[in-house]
């Protein structure tokens, strides 16, 4: 009697065993068809993914203003009375990393404490957590086998920041395999970085690795990179020290940033030292230490050519630039390329590291 008291027992529980198997199985499957079918939540975490890597590429450049319509948006998906936990645990996550990459440290605490109480152990609370201090060993956490992808993002920032750089090209690499490709649209310019950074941490200091870290870069940032890092500017400021206003007006005195066609009927645009560097700008620069460095400077070589035959070889590049040979001079001799083979886009801001490359040019 005892026996069968027991194996009907032992039976109950196997099969309350299955139904919970069961019936948490199910879960993750609501789960993961409500996240497939709500754009809007996609759209949010897009959003938020993108602002992630500006704030990477240029520290501190986002605004509570940015951060604050994503998440009011987030409100109003988290008003929806039938949003299930492990979901309201994501977004109040989401909320947290915009708080803490708009400066609001505290309340980033507060909503990762709060994602922590509705869902323990969901992906993205996880990485808040990591990028709070609060969560240690990032990849000793246990989480869905289809939200891994997210922590070997999270691995690939880390070692990008910690400048280990063929590891963050292997973790973007690995992550863009399995993440959505708004992921990969994200994130590409910083591994992109990262594999153009690779021999350079070994080459420069601090100050200038931040500097190429950046997605823009001021004319103040382009002269102080060049002095730091090149003997280009010996001639005009031999070692001493400026403040970076001061090394702004001397290489002006020097004629650096004047564009070398510019005439009375033509009006050169007034620069500035916190000017955000366009290639039309780096082209001037670079073309007049070229021919500084070869005793040639101010000479003038192409405008004449190309304003008698009428036309400019260059879609994008009028006859009647200050910089027509500046940016004639940067294409025909490498120092820079035209993007789409016709246009060099001159309003367009250079990126550090490809100033970087064609300042190299020029050593």
């Amino acid at each position: 009697m005892k026996n069968k008291s027991n194996l009907i027992i032992l039976f109950g529980l196997l099969i309350l065993s299955l139904f919970s198997c069961s019936t948490l199985q199910k879960d993750v499957e609501v789960y993961t068809t409500f996240e497939e079918k709500t754009p809007e939540i996609m759209e949010a975490e897009k959003e938020l993914v993108f602002l992630e890597v500006e704030n990477l590429l240029k520290p501190n450049s986002v605004t509570a203003e940015q951060a604050d319509k994503i998440i009011k948006k987030i409100d109003t998906l988290l008003g929806d009375v039938n949003i299930q936990t492990a979901i309201q645990a994501k977004l109040f996550a989401f909320q947290g990393r915009l708080f803490l990459i708009s400066n609001r440290k505290d309340l980033a605490k507060d909503y990762y404490q709060q994602a922590n109480s509705t869902y323990k152990g969901e992906v993205q609370n996880v990485i808040l957590g990591s990028r709070l201090g609060l969560v240690e060993d990032l990849e000793q956490q246990k989480v869905a086998k289809e939200q891994m992808a997210f922590l070997t993002l999270e691995a690939g920032i880390i070692a990008y920041e910690q400048e280990d750089y063929l590891q963050a090209v292997a973790k973007f690499d690995e992550a863009f395999l399995t993440l959505d490709s708004f992921y990969r649209e994200a994130y590409e310019p910083l591994r992109n970085n990262a594999w153009k950074l690779r021999n350079l941490a070994t080459e420069l200091v601090g100050n200038e690795i931040d500097v190429l870290k950046q997605n823009t870069m001021t004319v103040s940032e382009m002269l102080v990179f060049t002095k730091n890092t090149t003997d280009l500017l010996f001639n005009h400021t031999s070692s001493k020290k400026y403040s970076k206003d001061s090394l702004f007006s001397e290489i002006l005195k020097a004629g650096l940033l004047t564009g070398l066609n510019f005439s009375k009927t033509t009006i050169q645009q007034e620069l500035s030292s916190d000017d955000i560097l366009t290639r039309i700008i780096a082209a001037r620069f670079l073309w007049n230490l070229y021919l500084e460095k070869r005793g040639m400077a101010g000479e003038v070589k192409y405008a004449d050519v190309f304003i008698e035959a009428g036309f400019s070889p260059i879609l994008d590049l009028p006859l009647d630039s200050p910089d027509f040979d500046a940016v004639l001079g940067c294409v025909e001799n490498e120092i820079m390329e035209l993007p789409d083979g016709e246009n060099f886009f001159p309003e367009d801001p250079i990126e550090p590291l490809d100033f970087n490359e064609s300042l190299k040019k020029l050593k």
